[in-house]
């Protein structure tokens, strides 16, 4: 005999009032268990983060270094990690350096590709306390030197920009995420 049998066999056995109020408190489960449900997907609303560059020089000269500042703001959300890619054509431009911003204490990793540059942050550990940096700040200023005239875009690669809270990627991006330089 199966379980919903002995079940259905047992429930049959119940004076038709008891039927009525087994019958409620299960009703009364099911819909406290969907509105718990709803509750707390209001409570936990989805977060984003919004990644964008600029810069102050948006017309070079050829042989000019152009700083270019990767941006996060993420309002009250605390960030757990990050991993920035920011792509540039290496005809146009040559990397320089990379100066760290405020927004991250520390940065596990930061790699010059042929045309793209990786930076990986993460939250700061200080005497066992976890502390994720949130609001709005700079990531990372990046210098680059203008090698020939022409225009040329710096871009935040959207596909392989994370930017981590409780293991979902909330980054969002503005028409800021893409730089137009006219190296003249």
């Amino acid at each position: 005999m199966s379980a919903f049998s002995a079940f259905s066999s047992d429930f049959r056995k119940l004076t038709p009032t008891r039927q009525i109020l087994l019958g409620l408190i299960m009703l009364f489960a099911l819909i406290s268990g969907i509105g718990a449900s709803y509750y707390f997907s209001l409570s936990n609303p989805p977060t984003q983060a919004l990644v964008y560059l600029k810069t102050s020089q948006k017309s070079p000269h050829k042989g000019d270094i152009v700083p270019i500042t990767l941006s996060l703001d993420s309002k009250n959300t605390g960030i757990e990690a990050a991993d920035f890619v920011v792509t540039f054509d290496p005809s146009f431009l040559s990397f320089q350096t990379l100066e760290k911003g405020s927004f991250f204490q520390t940065y596990p990793r930061t790699e010059i590709g042929e045309n793209r540059l990786y930076i990986s942050a993460i939250a700061t550990l200080k005497d066992d306390t976890v502390i994720l940096p949130k609001g709005k700040g700079d990531v990372a200023t990046i210098l680059f030197v203008a090698n020939k005239s022409g225009v040329t875009d710096i871009t935040i690669d959207q596909k392989e920009t994370t930017v981590a809270v409780s293991g979902r990627n909330i980054a969002t991006y503005s028409p800021a995420s893409i730089i137009k330089l006219s190296i003249l």
